[in-house]
């Protein structure tokens, strides 16, 4: 948790982006050595937990103050995190159906690569799965 602090103290941006459209992680341009980790670590861990838990997923996520984004989505949870001041998280949740496997998403905002490497923003991601998975045990 310190290095991702240290490092959006140093990178922070003096005159603050405005690009707040929502993207996956491997959207981002020097994400590419860290994807594999980030789905294997952050996405797919909160996809196998919740796995038939989706009431219990939304209590825990409430209880880490996730809220619900300002954009309208459709899946079964959309919750928004403010992992850092300017680097909000947003998961979108899908259970898994007669047609379709469990999916667990989770987007930043372009700006955020502004705030953090590509390190670091998985680190944040792992971070959030960590979390949920301490409370859910």
């Amino acid at each position: 948790m310190s290095v991702i602090l240290c490092k959006y103290l140093l990178m922070c941006p003096e005159i603050e982006p405005t690009e707040s459209d929502w993207v996956t992680y491997k959207d981002f341009k020097d994400a590419a050595p860290f994807v594999g980790g980030f789905l294997n670590n952050a996405e797919k861990p909160i996809g196998r937990m919740f796995l038939g838990r989706l009431s219990d997923l939304r209590r825990l996520c409430g209880e880490l103050s996730g809220r619900p984004p300002e954009v309208d989505i459709s899946c079964d949870l959309a919750l928004r995190f403010d992992a850092l001041p300017k680097v909000p998280v947003l998961m979108l949740f899908n259970d898994r159906d007669e047609d379709f496997p469990d999916q667990c998403s989770l987007l930043f905002e372009r700006r955020a690569e502004k705030y953090l490497d590509m390190e670091c923003l998985a680190m944040t991601g792992w971070m959030l799965s960590e979390w949920l998975k301490q409370r859910a045990n």
